[in-house]
């Protein structure tokens, strides 16, 4: 543990004098905390798996017929999979730093997508994740793990503050486009060559469902194939075009040669299926780590966490990419862990979680007592069938629009829209897609949710009051491997959600977006 003088232990009480037991809030109490800690004799292996933008409903074991993630659905009914999980935050930075530290965005600061757009055309400076606070890599670090991370996403990278608690850490070949092979290959090589009997905290942070969506031809052109099939196809809108215009543009790069798939390039369900064709990738990457690891006696025993940061908007409220809105094609994301004899086989929990919960879960689980005074809490009570867990799922850092929240309490959703005094209900049960505004029909609901939501930014705003937002320079280079990533020129356009008037084809033979 580092001698730095670290938030958790500060923002612990300060949650405590301010708001005392918020119902609903994020205090971890002897109602909720579930049994203690469990006693294990030989800590466990940690395989953290982290598929970047991987919507929940792609997996078979999440619903999706086609038969995409076999690897994954295989994981699934071995352990315990949580079917509604709210990210904090609909992408990267945010997300992970909250997940890594157990506290909300609007806490750890960071959050400002419009500060890094601003920034970093000026001043060239992005927010990172600052060392105030105690990360899940340093607390197993100190309590007897060897631990070593691998990122392909540019933005996880040890300049960004993510390295904090990591011996090893390798994000030498981060690049959207970094297939999950090499990946692999660094991790593996790490594993070969360790010498140490401590248990190890492996993460891995992959990016092949990542737009600009470049599967291999194997898993792409039987899906676009089967949408030059249809019959019916949604044209997209010209306000989609015109909106997302750079993230169509840097998607169709690797096929605008094509003739069968620029004729193709007009429609929604194309773009679907080129998102879709890198889930079976990832899936044969994570069959080839599995198949590695168990040759190396390595896999059996593992405590195995498969999840995204976030998911994809593929064309619902015709937006596209993520990080645009806090609607839950961009929230919901999968949660699966795995761990033989330890953790039920098959086991399904319908209660709406956050993701972040994932990191007080995985020190519990392992005989290690979460940090006291985090806002995430243990799903170990849910697990094993006792205690409670009451809490609210806040969703926050839209990248151009910060003051819109989500809050997902049960099957309930709201979307508030703060800055326009606005606000959404949605029954996530009868409507998962979030088509029927329920608002004016559930009063009740909505002043029920609007209640608790203005309590949880309350308790973050407490919590957030001395931490102190860190920001780092980002040179020439990074620009350009973050514009690949979609940042600081293609969100800086307006991102109106209304639908528009369907388009007519765009150029001669549908040509580019």
């Amino acid at each position: 543990m580092k001698t730095r003088r670290k938030v958790w232990w500060m923002v612990g009480l300060t949650a405590v004098w301010v708001f005392g037991p918020i119902a609903g809030g994020c205090q971890r109490d002897a109602r909720d905390a579930g049994p203690p800690a469990a006693k294990v004799a030989r800590k466990p292996n940690i395989i953290f798996i982290l598929v970047d933008t991987l919507r929940a409903d792609r997996l078979g074991c999440y619903g999706d017929p086609r038969g995409l993630s076999p690897t994954m659905d295989a994981l699934a009914g071995e352990g315990v999979m949580f079917e509604r999980t709210i990210a904090t935050a609909p992408w990267t930075l945010p997300s992970v730093a909250s997940f890594f530290c157990g506290y909300y965005p609007s806490v750890h600061k960071v959050t400002s997508y419009q500060e890094a757009l601003r920034s970093a055309q000026v001043a060239g400076k992005v927010r990172y994740f600052g060392e105030q606070f105690t990360t899940l890599a340093e607390i197993l670090r100190a309590n007897g793990y060897e631990t070593a991370g691998f990122s392909a996403n540019p933005f996880v990278t040890a300049k960004f503050g993510f390295a904090q608690g990591f011996e090893h850490f390798d994000s030498s070949f981060a690049a959207n486009t970094t297939p999950g092979r090499v990946v692999n290959a660094a991790a593996l090589q790490w594993l070969r060559q360790r010498k140490s009997d401590k248990p190890f905290f492996l993460y891995l942070h992959y990016m092949d469902v990542h737009d600009p969506y470049k599967a291999d031809a194997e898993y792409v052109e039987p899906l676009v194939d089967a949408v030059r099939r249809m019959a019916d196809k949604r044209l997209l809108t010209a306000a989609e075009r015109q909106r997302h215009r750079r993230f169509f543009a840097k998607s169709a790069v690797a096929y605008r040669n094509n003739p069968r798939h620029r004729a193709l390039f007009r429609y929604a369900e194309y773009w679907r299926a080129r998102y879709d064709a890198g889930v079976p990738q990832i899936n044969a990457y994570l069959a080839d780590l599995r198949g590695q690891v168990e040759r190396l006696g390595l896999w059996a025993d593992a405590l195995v966490i498969v999840t995204a940061d976030h998911g994809e908007a593929l064309g619902e409220h015709h937006i596209w990419a993520h990080g645009l809105s806090a609607h839950q094609d961009q929230l919901h994301v999968p949660l699966i862990l795995r761990w033989p004899h330890h953790l039920p086989a098959g086991k399904r929990i319908r209660r709406t979680v956050r993701l972040f919960d994932v990191m007080p879960t995985i020190l519990d689980l392992v005989g290690i007592r979460p940090p006291d005074g985090i806002q995430a809490r243990t799903l170990a009570g849910l697990i094993r069938g006792g205690g409670a867990y009451d809490a609210i799922a806040l969703a926050e850092a839209v990248k151009q629009r910060p003051q819109e929240k989500a809050l997902v309490v049960g099957k309930w959703k709201l979307l508030a829209f703060m800055a326009k005094n606005r606000y959404e209900l949605y029954d996530l049960d009868a409507d998962p897609l979030e088509r029927h505004d329920l608002a004016a029909d559930q009063p009740d609901q909505l002043a029920r949710l609007r209640g608790l939501l203005a309590r949880q930014l309350e308790e973050n705003a407490a919590l957030g009051r001395d931490v102190k937002a860190q920001s780092t320079g980002i040179s020439a280079q990074e620009r350009a491997r973050f514009q690949a990533l979609g940042y600081f020129e293609e969100h800086a356009e307006k991102q109106d959600t209304g639908e528009g008037q369907a388009s007519q084809p765009a150029g001669p033979g549908g040509g580019r977006p």
